[in-house]
């Protein structure tokens, strides 16, 4: 028995004393870069001292971490052999994350897998230059501040089953074709996918995570079935006449006559792109804390952006190249750069709210030269521009020229944008549209400007009237500019203005062809509105729908006896 408990403790003894072997040399034994690790193109490992091991100069094992400073422009491994494995064992490659600095590179090569490696803190994690027919798969790829994979010139590719986070791109593809991008997790990285003249090209099955995809000058690329935050990517090419479905992110690419509305679209790189995309409409969307900007319009013209909330975006919305959009009634709030503009002119842009961005707008050539952006900035006289939350301009006066007597909710100096652009009637308070209803396909709001908190909003046809509620501190004065649509509500001989049942005879009328203005102020609390016209939009009463629908029964009725009779005589 003595004998027995001998060996088991010394069995044990051993056993434990290889696992805590095990343990510190797993621990203690990474390996310190000082030099390029080379596998040559004969086969052969530079320095020899390197830990990475083949037995048969095909498949490269390695054996330990290999960790160090890895200086600007310099690599940690150059792969110069083709037709081989690179097996990370589960190892990693680390650097310090100095410019320009690469873990993995390859040049000019071909049938090149890469797998089961994790590579940190690089510039360019793994880097294809001319190379074809190579697999980098299932490896973990973290904290580059360039790129996870960069592909460039290369094609026949397949970057597919890795885990990739905290990266500046997290793979980038250059001027490269036919290669297949699936399988992916892209995490937290400012974009996961950048196709940058990158044509017919597979992207399938990839999820991105506070990451998302952006097409530069590609085309012909498939992508399907990728997802964005949990919800699908949708990126179309050549589409025209569709509306878009629920989605992370909206990617158009040469379309024509698409409508995205009613999303939410957070968290991704770009929340909708239109290249090279016309006539579409970006309407009542959600846009908010996307790494590069809200809604990015890139070579195309004539879309209407309308009615979207666009906050905390690094840019809110982006223009390079594009001309002829119509930009209104947007919000656009606390982003880096409210509207970013690059050689992007005659645009209409007016009626939006500029809240506190950090630069309400920025024209790219004001520092890096390019032709000057010339835009449209307001709806002329009295519909007025926008709404700046940095204006902070008086309203003292009145009319196209602002030197006319009284007030109307209009700033009376222009707010500069530069020396070539400017809007010049914008709005002292924000501007709000509310619905009033649709009638016979046509849908009408109503827009209320006005330095109170407006709710409760109501358009009754019966009593030709809008109502709506108004609140601010007491003891301060409150005004409303209410822009109604003349088709929808007007009055023949004056209009009923009532605050809190008290009627307002101090009100000023503007109008134009298609709308009447009414300017008023009151004493700030917590008020009821009531403005009440002569005659409303015409309605189909109860007694004339039924006489209709009678009518048409007895119509029908008539048809089918005459089709019997024809058919026995």
């Amino acid at each position: 028995m003595k004998k027995v408990a001998c060996g088991i403790t010394l069995f044990l003894i051993i056993v434990c004393t290889l696992i805590l072997a095990f343990n510190v040399q797993k621990v203690n034994s990474n390996w310190t870069w000082t030099e390029t690790i080379y596998i040559r193109a004969d086969g052969s490992i530079y320095p020899s001292g390197a830990p990475i091991s083949s037995a048969d100069k095909t498949t490269y094992t390695l054996t330990d971490d290999i960790v160090g400073e890895v200086p600007q422009d310099f690599s940690a491994i150059v792969i110069e052999r083709d037709n081989i494995i690179i097996n990370g064992n589960g190892f990693a490659v680390e650097g310090m994350g100095a410019m320009r600095s690469t873990g993995i590179k390859l040049i000019f090569r071909s049938n090149v897998t890469i797998i089961n490696i994790t590579i940190r803190n690089f510039y360019w994690a793994i880097w294809l230059d001319e190379s074809s027919s190579n697999t980098i798969s299932e490896n973990n790829i973290a904290e580059s501040n360039g790129m996870g994979v960069g592909v460039l010139n290369s094609s026949n590719n397949t970057i597919s089953g890795n885990n990739i986070t905290n990266c500046w791109d997290g793979i980038w593809l250059g001027i490269s074709s036919n290669n297949k991008i699936s399988r992916n997790n892209i995490t937290n990285s400012r974009c996961g996918l950048h196709l940058a003249g990158s044509s017919n090209n597979i992207v399938n099955e990839n999820s991105f995570v506070k990451s998302g995809l952006f097409v530069y000058d590609s085309y012909g690329n498939v992508v399907n079935d990728n997802m964005v935050n949990g919800k699908p990517l949708i990126c179309l090419e050549g589409v025209s006449n569709t509306s878009v479905g629920e989605a992370g992110q909206v990617v158009l690419v040469r379309c024509d006559q698409v409508i995205v509305k009613g999303l939410n679209l957070s968290d991704t790189f770009m929340g909708v792109e239109l290249w090279q995309t016309n006539n579409t409409q970006i309407m009542g969307n959600n846009i908010a804390g996307n790494s590069l900007c809200g809604i990015g319009i890139l070579n195309s013209s004539s879309n209407i952006i309308n009615g979207n909330n666009i906050t905390n975006n690094g840019y809110g919305i982006f223009l390079e190249g594009s001309s002829s959009n119509s930009i209104c009634q947007n919000k656009v709030i606390r982003n880096d750069y409210g509207i970013f503009l690059v050689e992007s002119s005659d645009n209409n842009i007016h009626h939006n709210n500029l809240i506190n961005n950090t630069k309400q707008v920025y024209d790219y050539s004001w520092d890096y030269g390019g032709s000057i952006s010339l835009n449209v900035w307001d709806d002329d006289y009295p519909s007025g521009g926008n709404y700046w939350s940095d204006c902070g301009g008086a309203d003292l006066y009145g009319g196209s020229y602002q030197n006319e007597t009284g007030t109307d909710g209009i700033g009376d100096a222009p707010y500069t944008i530069d020396a070539n652009n400017e809007d010049r009637y914008p709005l002292m308070a924000p501007f709000n549209t509310f619905r009033a209803g649709v009638w016979n396909g046509i849908t009408y709001d109503v827009a209320v400007i006005s330095n109170s908190t407006v709710s409760g909003f109501n358009f009754n046809v019966d009593l030709k009237s809008v109502s709506f509620n108004v609140t601010g501190d007491d003891g301060t004065i409150g005004f409303c500019r209410v822009t109604i649509p003349k088709s929808l509500l007007w009055a023949d001989d004056g209009w009923i203005i009532l605050v809190d049942d008290q009627p307002v005879t101090d009100y000023t009328r503007f109008q134009d062809e298609n709308f009447t203005y009414l300017y008023f102020t009151y004493n700030h609390s917590t008020q009821t509105v009531i403005i009440q016209g002569t005659n409303a939009i015409p309605e189909f009463s109860s007694t004339l729908s039924i006489t209709m629908l009678m009518l048409t029964t007895l119509i029908t009725t008539i048809i089918l006896k005459t089709k019997r009779k024809r058919q026995y005589p």
